[in-house]
């Protein structure tokens, strides 16, 4: 027992650049999602072990609400948006090819990337499920699509 107290505890590494996509989300547009107040969400990835262990759970409903709210003010294709929330940025694009990609960023991530990012979180996302499935997303394609596309997560 007493080695346990010795050994500091030691978290997860930072990327080396410092900059962080939290949240990523893929949404329908023109669709309302049943017993929520916005667009269905398709998909979602969240990378939030810089957060404390308490607040994870808390800050992923909060990205989740948000995303929500900001994809469905999101009305003609093309469109891209950022919006500052609570000390972070969200970056907003209308894909033309039918899905609104969402992410949540920190403060230092530069906003060309962000929306690069989302432009190829959306072509991925397009590639992966058929437009025939319809509204059929997996988790984990956009969580494949969102550890390929951001340099640091």
């Amino acid at each position: 027992l007493d080695v346990l107290f010795r050994t500091p505890l030691r978290s997860a590494p930072d990327p080396p650049c410092g900059m962080k996509i939290l949240f990523s989300a893929v949404f329908k547009p023109g669709t309302e999602a049943p017993g929520k107040d916005g667009p269905v969400m398709l998909s979602q990835a969240a990378e939030l072990s810089s957060l404390g262990f308490f607040q994870r759970s808390t800050a992923k409903e909060v990205f989740v609400m948000f995303s929500r709210q900001f994809a469905k003010a999101s009305t003609e294709p093309g469109q891209r948006s950022s919006v500052r929330k609570d000390g972070y940025m969200s970056h907003v694009y209308h894909s033309p090819m039918g899905v609104v990609a969402v992410c949540f960023a920190d403060d230092e991530y530069p906003q060309r990337v962000a929306f690069g990012y989302l432009s190829k979180v959306c072509e991925d996302f397009v590639l992966a499920v058929p437009q025939s499935r319809g509204d059929c997303g997996t988790p984990r394609t956009l969580a494949h699509a969102h550890a390929a596309s951001a340099p640091c997560l």
